[in-house]
């Protein structure tokens, strides 16, 4: 891998995990004191679909490709080496998944016994759990939810091998019916349809593409995205009066694809094709593993400051994702610096 192409994707997934801090900052369905506030829709309600339910829905399909990418790229054909990779996988994915999942548990528990703050953390209380409950929820339902990604990819991984196989002797055989599945949107199925649907777009891109680049040109790029944003706005507008959901689910899917090509693209000319780097860039994972449930914290903790309408729902949408990137930046920088040994552990040697 070049040295531009390795900045790329540390610089493009930097951006992605910002999207998913902003797709959770959705607010619209935050309880408050137990209960679900409804307002009519109106610029706030444009607003935070536009960007969590359009916009940054490109980012975790970003994350698999680029996943599916790392784990092929280097790849020996003759001589496969699926234990070393599925070996090195477990401790960039399974272990941090797991400490991860248990910190969860540990923050809910503390904020659940404080008189101040139970209110605002309605779920079960973690000190009530069962043996069964808890297991579930260290290794499968994890309090920091996000951590889904991790482990979807982590089971995707554990059969490389089958993966490999298929799109050795089927390649684009395998791809497009995956591709229509996710199309077809079978809503109990559809994480892991996209899951596994863009990790094997970015195992083919190792295997068997010479570039990383779709050499589509800065005009047509300009046209990917200006179809991006047009798929973005029709489908929100779509959504806003209740159209058929047929019709909303399809572009919803359109604006993923022409996001992935417009955002992959429009990164080479945005940057000029020269390498960027940022401190930001290196605690992307820690970003990751960290934002939630810390954000909820700070949704409903400015909540409970500003109190409750429909302008600080808009207010607080914005506000809260500035605050946990804050925070977390700080947290990344003093552990990185201070408690290098744990740092790498929880990020699994980021």
């Amino acid at each position: 891998m070049d040295k531009f192409l390795s900045y790329k994707i540390r610089a493009i997934s930097f951006w992605a995990i910002l999207l998913v801090v902003f797709l959770h900052a959705y607010n619209l369905d935050t309880k408050q004191q137990g209960i679900i506030l409804t307002f009519p829709k109106s610029y706030n309600w444009f607003i935070q679909n536009l960007i969590s339910n359009g916009l940054t829905r490109v980012a975790v399909p970003l994350f698999f490709i680029i996943s599916g990418y790392l784990f092929f790229i280097k790849f020996d054909q003759n001589a496969p080496n699926y234990s070393s990779k599925i070996l090195k996988r477990i401790k960039s994915l399974f272990v941090p998944y797991i400490i991860c999942s248990l910190l969860g548990i540990i923050f809910y528990l503390i904020l659940q016994s404080i008189p101040a703050t139970q209110s605002f953390f309605t779920k079960q209380r973690v000190i009530d759990y069962d043996l069964l409950t808890l297991i579930k929820t260290i290794f499968i339902t994890p309090i920091p939810y996000q951590l889904w990604f991790i482990r979807d990819l982590f089971v995707i991984v554990l059969f490389s091998k089958v993966w490999y196989v298929l799109l050795k002797n089927l390649k684009w055989g395998l791809l497009i019916p995956v591709l229509l599945l996710w199309l077809c949107d079978f809503e109990s199925y559809n994480n892991a349809l996209e899951a596994l649907l863009f990790f094997l777009t970015g195992s083919y891109i190792a295997l068997y593409s010479k570039s990383t680049t779709t050499n589509i040109g800065k005009q047509r790029t300009v046209y990917f995205l200006f179809i991006w944003a047009v798929f973005l706005l029709a489908k929100t507008g779509f959504l806003y009066f209740n159209a058929s959901s047929i019709l909303v689910i399809f572009l919803q899917k359109m604006s993923i694809l022409t996001g992935l090509i417009a955002v992959w693209n429009g990164y080479d000319y945005l940057s000029n094709n020269k390498q960027t780097n940022s401190s930001w860039y290196g605690i992307t994972f820690f970003i990751y593993i960290f934002h939630e449930p810390l954000l909820t914290f700070f949704k409903k903790g400015l909540f409970f400051a500003l109190g409750i309408s429909e302008s600080q729902y808009l207010l607080v949408y914005f506000v809260a994702p500035i605050l946990t990137l804050g925070l977390i930046y700080l947290m990344g920088q003093f552990f990185k610096k201070n408690f290098t040994f744990i740092y790498e552990i929880i990020t699994g040697g980021r």
